[in-house]
């Protein structure tokens, strides 16, 4: 009988006298442990290796003792890997994305976010990570599979990304030409849709003044060479 580290099996040996039955461990006793658990034993198996149980009968007035052996092969788990099979090296502020990673076993991914917590949002669901970014900075996120009776859990793989701020541009068709004394609207756009500021580069006061009022920009022009 071939059994896992750490998994349980109970023993189920009978006499035909139908006493009760006992059980030891003859050969093997630091690879695992007996216990009685109500009417019953259970053998667990604790380290890699082979180990001979008897199951026991007494005897009694009527009947002889019995004793009979079973070998018990542990096992040790079997190792797994887990590999990120969807990533993205550089996300946008703003945007969403789906990470998944595999176990070579099939068994359930644990996501966490180890660094960066701040800048994103995260929800796991279906095996799978999604991250919407919040703010610029680097996030590293792990993914380890977990156990089960034959598979011992993976190492926790990690994986970092970049989260960068988008680009934008400005649009602004305007005339470039103004007389002196008038003034004009400045209408320049954002592609974000963000509020565009404004500052005289070029010239000085005694030709031009801008005057703000809100998020209205206005150009006047007051003199000229």
């Amino acid at each position: 009988t071939s059994v896992y580290v750490g998994s349980s099996l109970p023993l189920s040996a009978t006499a035909s006298s139908g006493l009760e039955v006992t059980y030891e461990i003859t050969s093997g006793n630091t690879l695992a442990e007996i216990t009685r658990e109500g009417d019953g034993y259970i053998f667990k198996a604790l380290q890699e290796g082979t180990v001979t149980v008897a199951a026991k009968q007494s005897g009694n007035e009527t009947y002889d003792s019995v004793a009979v052996s079973r070998e018990f092969t542990i096992l040790a788990l079997n190792a797994q890997k887990v590999n990120w099979t969807q990533k993205a090296d550089t996300m946008h502020v703003g945007d969403s994305y789906t990470f998944k990673a595999m176990s070579s076993a099939s068994l359930p991914i644990a996501y966490r976010i180890i660094q960066g917590t701040d800048l994103v949002e995260s929800t796991a669901k279906d095996g799978q990570l999604m991250v919407k970014a919040l703010k610029a900075g680097e996030v590293t996120i792990t993914a380890t599979a977990e156990g089960d009776a034959t598979h011992k859990p993976s190492e926790s793989v990690p994986y970092s990304f970049i989260i960068v701020k988008k680009d934008q541009s400005i649009s602004w068709q305007q005339c470039d030409t103004i007389y002196e004394g008038s003034s004009v609207i400045l209408n320049a756009v954002a592609s974000s849709g963000l509020a565009v500021s404004y500052e005289i580069a070029e010239g000085c006061e005694q030709y031009g003044q801008l005057i703000t009022s809100g998020s209205m920009s206005e150009l006047s022009a007051t003199g000229t060479d």
